[in-house]
């Protein structure tokens, strides 16, 4: 990290914060309790291949599940519709279909009669 070069004598305390800050963004997508029997990178990629659900299912654990991929699992494979095309990274991470973007290109606002619908 640019820190370790730039303060070298508070290494530690920048791995720590570091861990902490992704231990925090590792339970807001899983919860905490799921991540007691599972590493984040194989749920992440379970969830990436759209196989977490059935994965936990296979070993007793869907129960454990939180965080936003539990909040998300019973939407997946559902159709949306979005204001603009700019949740790629969101529709497939949580395996949605968007469908139709009332922003018919970035910056401008919808025509009124698609508003009106």
């Amino acid at each position: 990290m640019r820190l370790e070069r730039i303060a070298p004598q508070h290494k530690a305390e920048f791995d720590e914060r570091c861990a902490k800050f992704v231990r925090s963004i590792h339970e807001s997508m899983f919860g905490a309790k799921i991540l007691e029997r599972f590493s984040p990178d194989v749920l992440s990629d379970l969830l990436a291949r759209g196989k977490l659900v059935e994965f936990l299912k296979g070993r007793g654990a869907e129960g454990d599940l939180g965080g936003w991929a539990a909040l998300m699992a019973p939407l997946a494979g559902k159709a949306i519709v979005s204001f603009h095309l700019n949740l790629t990274y969101f529709t497939e991470r949580f395996h949605l279909e968007n469908i139709a973007a009332l922003e018919p290109k970035p910056g401008s606002s919808p025509p009124r009669r698609t508003s009106r619908k």
